[in-house]
């Protein structure tokens, strides 16, 4: 008896293993293929892609993976699949895409069109003409800046002067794939502090790159090994280091880079708005020409609220917070010195510059590059 249960058993499995196996073959076949045609079945595809000028679909000779690698987005609504007889499936019951590949998920030979739409390509000048929502309508601190609410603490913050929530400046550098971007945020994501208004971006990295001393001796931006590390060998922490950064090897993403001025010296106190910091920043003499630096003080008071004290402590509420202590570039040949505590405050500093602190990159971006998408996380701008 136990002997037939345990047959019975067996039996059950194999008959749910031969149902199932076909939508597991499916499945993986095309998300692990770049062709058109699904592995281990006979299922057909024909690709169809939208010109954006004449509004017409044209057969595309490419892979499904080449479609959505080149950002076209697949229009589920419009796909058509049938079956052997001829009979017209559910495509939003069948058809699914992660992004990088399409899945069929069905137990039938299918033929499919698939239609793809492609995202709209702009220029930097229709952002600043198009104002999205927390761009600034005017100048400040002498650029169009995002200024809005830390979404991951907008629940918690006191908002008087009803900022919105900043989540739309998200940008994608080193790849021209939405796709490859949001599987590694870490490596290509960033996030616009601002636009001059030449159409020049100003971005920082989204998340730190890691965790590094300003020096153990001197005070000024120029001396500091912080910022050879960044720009040079020396230290290879950012845009030389091509094992961890492979995008800077092209040189299509090294010549965007713009070389510009970073200007340094001494804040002597924190009394006045983000208005007043940035101008006194600006009246400083000494400057270096690099491609990378970091933010100032005058880009996080300005990227929220420009009268807000940022010297309260569990302060959470700028979007440029990270959620640990940064560096900033205000350091002059004397004491202060400032940081972004952890607690989301502004501090003079004069302690030891040995400290390693969270560090995100800084740098502008020319004018003439190509964007697509909304800035938004899930569809951040693209460089085309």
């Amino acid at each position: 008896m136990m002997h037939m249960q345990n047959k019975k058993i067996v039996i059950g499995i194999l008959l749910i293993i031969l149902f199932i196996m076909p939508l597991i073959i499916l499945h993986n076949a095309e998300i692990n293929s770049n062709t058109n045609n699904l592995k281990n079945s006979k299922s057909q595809f024909a690709i169809m892609f939208k010109d954006n000028n004449t509004d017409t679909y044209e057969e595309f000779s490419g892979s499904i993976f080449d479609a959505l690698n080149l950002g076209y987005t697949l229009n589920i609504l419009k796909s058509t699949c049938t079956d052997l007889n001829n009979e017209l499936l559910n495509t939003q019951e069948i058809i699914s895409t992660d992004g990088e590949g399409v899945t069929i998920t069905s137990n039938k030979t299918v033929n499919c069109t698939l239609y793809f739409d492609n995202a709209p390509i702009f220029r930097v000048q229709d952002i600043l003409d198009n104002k999205p929502v927390g761009l600034s309508s005017t100048l400040v601190g002498g650029m169009y800046r995002f200024q809005g609410i830390n979404e991951e603490y907008s629940d918690s913050v006191e908002n008087p002067n009803n900022y919105p929530i900043m989540n739309n400046n998200y940008l994608c550098f080193g790849t021209n794939s939405k796709h490859k971007c949001l599987n590694n945020p870490d490596l290509y994501m960033y996030r616009i502090i601002g636009i001059t208004d030449d159409g020049t971006l100003k971005v920082i990295k989204n998340t730190m790159i890691g965790y590094y001393a300003w020096e153990y001796s001197t005070n000024t931006w120029l001396n500091s090994p912080l910022r050879g590390g960044l720009n040079y060998s020396y230290g290879n922490y950012f845009i030389t280091n091509v094992e961890n950064y492979p995008y800077f090897k092209e040189n299509k993403w090294q010549d965007i880079i713009l070389t510009s001025k970073w200007k340094y010296g001494t804040i002597l106190s924190l009394e006045g708005n983000g208005e007043t910091i940035y101008e006194i920043e600006q009246g400083w003499e000494d400057f270096v020409e690099n491609k990378v630096g970091l933010m100032y003080l005058s880009d996080y008071y300005l990227a929220y609220d420009n009268e807000r004290d940022w010297k309260k402590t569990y302060d959470f509420s700028n979007w440029l917070y990270n959620g640990d202590m940064d560096w900033l570039l205000d350091h002059g040949e004397v004491v202060p010195y400032y940081i972004v505590k952890y607690d989301g405050s502004v501090s003079a500093f004069s302690g030891y510059l040995g400290y390693r602190e969270q560090i995100r990159p800084v740098f502008y971006i020319d004018s003439s590059i190509n964007l697509s998408g909304v800035g938004l996380v899930n569809d951040p701008y693209i460089i085309r």
